[in-house]
């Protein structure tokens, strides 16, 4: 299992437990907004990452490092504000969607270009019924069933 597996797998582990036993007193986390400085400090850490991973793909010599690197660093700040169960997490999973669909159509990789014109779709449904239940408070009903 390579390195980038074993990350994914700790920030999954790491997110399923939040969403399970990170809300008041160790009960199933409520969906909520970030803040609004989670949501800049993000961003602008998305910068250095950007401009770090930049440079090591250049090094690999990718056809494309900077939209590789930009990609995957709003990706990681995507499962960031995914694992505390942040509203805003699909914009940040949108982001990475919009640039990875031509990216791969560019890179002559068709078919992972539809799989993510699919998760793109995955995105927008679930920024809808995220909204819908942030707006009529049914994400702290949904969270009592959890501990019951």
């Amino acid at each position: 299992m390579g390195c980038l597996r074993r990350c994914d797998f700790r920030r999954f582990a790491v997110g399923w437990w939040t969403w399970l036993r990170g809300g008041e007193r160790r009960s199933a986390r409520l969906m909520s907004h970030a803040s609004a400085r989670t949501v800049v400090v993000l961003l602008l850490l998305t910068v250095p990452a950007t401009w770090g991973l930049t440079v090591v793909l250049t090094r690999a010599q990718d056809i494309a490092p900077f939209w590789d690197a930009l990609t995957t660093a709003l990706s990681l700040a995507a499962q960031w504000l995914l694992n505390t169960k942040s509203f805003e997490n699909w914009y940040f999973w949108i982001a990475p969607d919009v640039v990875y669909i031509p990216l791969y159509f560019a890179k002559a990789l068709y078919l992972t270009g539809i799989v993510y014109v699919h998760f793109l779709t995955m995105c927008l449904v679930g920024l809808r019924i995220w909204h819908r239940e942030l707006a009529s408070g049914r994400s702290t009903a949904a969270a009592t069933l959890v501990r019951a």
